[in-house]
């Protein structure tokens, strides 16, 4: 009997989760808010979805699941963040009344924002309203009924359509020796196949029933190398942004490395710059 995956959230991740899980093993449900897509995922059932903060409209099959996938964004830029934590809550509730045993939440480096190395155990900011939005999202899941609940905090998201030579970002004499913490989507989809792996192929006892993860690819270039070399390969470099004489500054990194100590995955894109010269849209 094939393994029932729900997905909330068809964008970026989710869409690229949904199509990597193999159709033979898992029986997947997406879902969208708007229009069905006209270029369907082969053997992906789309169902209507629409989360406020207070219901759930629609997409009961997404709940009639094993695994059930929560990829949405906090949606900070568009002054949605106030309303985030509820979404979830909202999402936790229904999948604790429904046959949901387990629930896979992808949310944010952004909950670290500190200078340094930066990791699981790192102590938070909660002075910060975006590390707090974030931090409380989590909490509904970790703190839930249901029998498997894990948090993915995922680093900057590339691959794609998401190439970094045509990103807008301002390299400074200030930021130009910050670390990056990326991650290629392809790797954060296997992530999530691993966690569900993880919960469903093992023992009870076995398997870890409540877990938290940085996802956050282990090479850290600095910001001006990494972009410089992402533009050089999408023709998009200019000489404006070569900065000669950097400031040394101590930036952010963000380790992601405990994933792969506890589960059966690894980083099939830790060089950025080789994933650049072949994937490259």
């Amino acid at each position: 009997m094939k393994q029932r995956v729900g997905i909330i959230g068809g964008g970026f991740i989710g869409n690229a989760l949904a199509q990597s899980l193999n159709k033979d093993k898992y029986d997947v449900t997406l879902s969208y808010r708007s229009n069905k897509p006209e270029l369907a995922i082969l053997d992906v059932n789309y169902e209507f979805c629409d989360v406020n903060r207070d219901s759930v409209t629609g997409g009961e099959a997404l709940f009639q699941v094993d695994s059930l996938i929560v990829c949405i964004p906090p949606g900070f830029k568009k002054d949605m963040g106030d309303s985030y934590t509820p979404r979830i809550k909202t999402i936790i509730n229904k999948a604790q009344n429904s046959k949901v045993k387990q629930v896979v939440f992808t949310s944010s480096i952004g909950i670290y924002s500190k200078a340094g190395i930066n990791d699981e155990n790192t102590e938070l900011d909660f002075s910060v309203n975006k590390v707090k939005v974030l931090y409380d999202a989590e909490q509904e899941v970790l703190n839930s009924r249901l029998q498997y609940k894990q948090v993915l905090r995922l680093g900057g998201l590339i691959g794609g359509s998401r190439q970094p030579g045509n990103f807008r970002v301002v390299i400074t004499e200030e930021n130009a020796n910050e670390p990056v913490n990326m991650v290629m989507q392809e790797d954060v989809a296997e992530a999530i196949i691993a966690v569900i792996d993880d919960a469903f192929s093992q023992t009870s006892s076995q398997a870890k029933h409540q877990a938290l993860y940085n996802l956050v690819a282990p090479h850290h270039p600095n910001k001006q190398s990494f972009y410089r070399y992402a533009r050089q390969q999408a023709d998009t470099l200019t000489t404006t942004e070569i900065i000669g004489n950097p400031i040394t500054t101590e930036g952010r990194l963000v380790k992601g490395d405990l994933i792969t100590q506890k589960l059966n995955f690894s980083y099939q894109h830790d060089n950025f710059f080789e994933s650049f010269t072949t994937n490259v849209v």
